[in-house]
């Protein structure tokens, strides 16, 4: 067997392995009494910063150093050394999602809306800080996040779905209120996703913040 061959072999040997390990959610860490971690107010200044129109996922962009001390205080707090993107933003539309719209409305069509709607300049609310965890095989992951509030990208994603109903759109394939807006702090080996079988919402609250 050629060299290549084995090697796109031994390739396809090890992904079937991987969606063979046993994952298991875990259940939410209790929240820590009385602990509070600090957010630099700056976090809120999304107005400053462009919006970058993504062909993968909506999103928008928050500055990054405020999410980066965030970060090395949990690493303190936690004992753990996270994993990061080196940017920081809040997801509007998922992947998946993007995907669904798209069967019915252009790029073009949705990051116009995005445009016009001045996401940079949407405000929102820090609720808390939050943790996930999952077991996948003999390994814990985990990632952190600050949980928000903001209604303003509620009727982002509502008037995505009017223009997306409009174009003979499935009701059911883009769900406005299937929503857990965050900002990634940090993971240990991947960032974990609803597709993990995790939610990022107030039950997995761990710090306060301010």
């Amino acid at each position: 067997m050629k060299p290549f061959a084995i090697k796109a072999s031994l390739l396809l040997l090890n992904l079937v392995l991987i969606s063979c390990q046993h994952t298991e959610t875990l259940s939410p860490t209790p929240p820590r009494a009385d602990a509070t971690i600090r957010v630099d107010p700056q976090v809120h200044e999304t107005h400053k910063l462009r919006w970058t129109p993504l062909s993968l996922y909506v999103g928008m962009n928050v500055p990054y150093a405020p999410i980066a001390a965030v970060k090395k205080e949990v690493e303190k707090r936690e004992g753990v050394l996270l994993q990061s993107r080196g940017e920081a933003h809040i997801t509007v539309i998922s992947p998946s999602e993007l995907s669904a719209l798209r069967s019915r409305l252009s790029l073009e069509q949705i990051n116009g809306t995005m445009a016009k709607l001045s996401l940079q300049s949407i405000p929102f609310q820090l609720h808390c800080l939050g943790k996930s965890q999952l077991k996948e095989g003999e390994r814990r992951l985990a990632a952190y996040y600050l949980l928000v509030q903001a209604p303003g990208l509620l009727q982002v994603r509502e008037k995505l779905r009017q223009q997306f109903a409009a174009a003979g759109g499935d009701k059911q394939a883009f769900v406005v209120e299937d929503y857990q807006p965050h900002i990634t702090v940090g993971f240990t080996e991947r960032d974990l996703n609803p597709e993990d079988g995790v939610s990022k919402d107030g039950k997995s609250c761990v710090y306060k913040v301010e």
